[in-house]
């Protein structure tokens, strides 16, 4: 039994992935592949199939990450990192400009000034010349992960694509792709990529809702405390024996609005229905 088996695999599945490999090999070859660079990761998939470390990519590839991140080294550019669950497609123009479109998870870059700046799903790096920083720069500086699976209401936990950029000691802000809604939380726990809130979640969220965190989550918070209104906020937060509400109108005609839920820490442990503002 043993002498027919490769690398754990059986002769079936050996020859499958030879000819899906052999497949992915031919196709480098093709006339118009461009090679757009490489990627170094322990576990990859381009086009579906899993490919070693080191494998071309080549324009029109999709990379597609599982339980780890991929390095991906474009040809005279940047070096970006795909994180875990995460997929995107790699384009070449007739300029000579690298495009890089991110279908599900994030993708992070480091900066001149030494920033890592992270990308949510349905975002666009695009590399002009050899050297160039990207455009657009992303619209938002401190996206940390994605959802990775639906987040109900009334749940108090939420499972992200790549929890290895959170940090548990701060809260978050977890958001609509559309903007229409937003909560902050604190973390109780995180156990892979499952984090466990003090407080329920007050609306859904759909998957690759952008997760937050740092100086955008901390402005939010300074600006919703002490029962102040800035800009946008309906009325002063309301407060209850589960934390700190405050209704921020939405974007857009049509918006439910945006709200923020603070949990206390002093609260975190009662639970309660928070009061409306």
């Amino acid at each position: 039994m043993a002498r027919n088996r490769v690398f754990g695999m059986g002769p079936v599945w050996l020859l499958a992935w030879l000819l899906a490999f052999l497949t992915v090999l031919h196709a480098q070859r093709q006339p118009g592949s461009v090679p757009l660079g490489q990627v170094v990761a322990r576990t990859v998939e381009i086009d579906g199939i899993s490919v070693p470390s080191g494998t071309t990519v080549l324009s029109g590839n999709v990379i597609q990450t599982r339980e780890s991140p991929a390095g991906i080294h474009l040809k005279g550019r940047r070096v970006v990192q795909l994180a875990a669950n995460s997929r995107a497609k790699a384009e070449a123009d007739a300029a000579g400009g690298i495009k890089l479109t991110l279908q599900a998870g994030t993708l992070s870059m480091r900066t001149d000034t030494g920033e890592i700046l992270t990308l949510p799903a349905e975002q666009v790096l695009y590399f002009a010349q050899e050297g160039d920083a990207p455009q657009p720069a992303p619209p938002d500086r401190d996206v940390v992960a994605v959802l990775d699976a639906p987040a109900q209401a009334g749940s108090n936990s939420i499972t992200v694509n790549d929890a290895s950029r959170i940090d548990a000691s701060q809260p978050i802000l977890l958001r609509r792709q559309n903007g229409e809604a937003g909560e902050v939380h604190y973390i109780r726990s995180i156990e892979g990529n499952v984090i466990t809130l003090t407080a329920p979640l007050r609306v859904a969220f759909p998957p690759q809702s952008p997760v937050l965190q740092g100086e955008t989550t901390r402005r939010v918070l300074a600006e919703a405390g002490g029962g102040q209104a800035p800009a946008g906020i309906s009325g002063p937060a309301a407060k209850s024996r589960a934390g700190t509400i405050a209704l921020i109108s939405g974007i857009g005609a049509g918006a439910a609005g945006l709200i923020i839920y603070q949990a206390t820490k002093s609260d975190e442990d009662t639970p309660a229905s928070p009061s409306q503002p």
